[in-house]
């Protein structure tokens, strides 16, 4: 169970991309866990056994609803799949734009300080 949690936490320490995908998933993906593992081990004893099929059911909803929100936001909403780094550059780009929509030209010092600014820094 030790070496179990110390996974998770090393992966989310690791998750660098942010877009509105990534709290669905972690929604589905801890209760789901325990979920089944609970299901697991009431399944081993008589007199838990009943909560047993509820337990599961409850689990494979969770993934359903996550299975449909994806669904939506792939049909309606494609722009929030995208990652938060890339939706801020993008309205960043778009400023300049409008910016410059008089002159007709965009400054080269304003995207190179906004590629320095979407640099990953580690």
């Amino acid at each position: 169970m030790q070496s179990l949690l110390k996974t998770a936490q090393h992966a989310t320490e690791r998750l660098t991309v942010k877009s509105a995908l990534n709290p669905l998933l972690w929604l589905c993906t801890i209760p789901t866990t325990i979920l089944l593992t609970t299901a697991f081990y009431f399944d081993h004893s008589d007199t838990l056994r009943a909560f047993c099929g509820p337990l599961v059911c409850v689990a494979l909803s969770l993934v359903s609803l996550t299975g449909l929100a994806g669904f939506y936001l792939v049909l309606f909403r494609p722009d929030k799949l995208q990652s938060e780094e890339y939706q801020l550059r993008q309205q960043a780009l778009l400023l300049i734009q409008q910016s410059s929509a008089t002159t007709q030209t965009i400054d080269p010092a304003d995207i190179v300080a906004l590629v320095k600014a979407a640099t990953p820094r580690r």
